[in-house]
């Protein structure tokens, strides 16, 4: 039987697949974010009245996009650990077409 892990959980065992950037605006301010993807294979297990073998979701990917990195239009870092931003994406496109986009 496979370990079982909420999204959050599952995130934090997934493997690196490549660094991007982005811009965004934060308290009205431009702001050049470095995140870091990680991406990988999931199964989603049904709510817990029903049954985990007969409703596994199959086939779904977990990418990970994580704040390691802030700029403000200066240049100056602005990044601040306890602030960082963190998205979760739940896919069905296989995360090694992810991963050959962040290499």
């Amino acid at each position: 039987m496979e370990p079982s892990f909420r999204l959050p959980q599952a995130a934090a065992q997934l493997g690196v697949v490549g660094e991007m950037e982005v811009e965004i605006e934060r308290k009205n301010k431009p702001v050049k974010l470095r995140l870091q993807v990680s991406a990988g294979a999931v199964a989603v297990l049904p709510d817990k009245d029903l049954s985990a073998q007969k409703h596994k979701v199959k086939d779904l990917f977990l990418v990970v996009a994580r704040e390691v990195g802030a700029l403000d239009k200066q240049g100056h870092s602005v990044f601040d650990e306890q602030q960082a931003a963190s998205w979760l994406l739940l896919t069905s496109t296989p995360s090694s077409r992810l991963a050959m986009r962040y290499k």
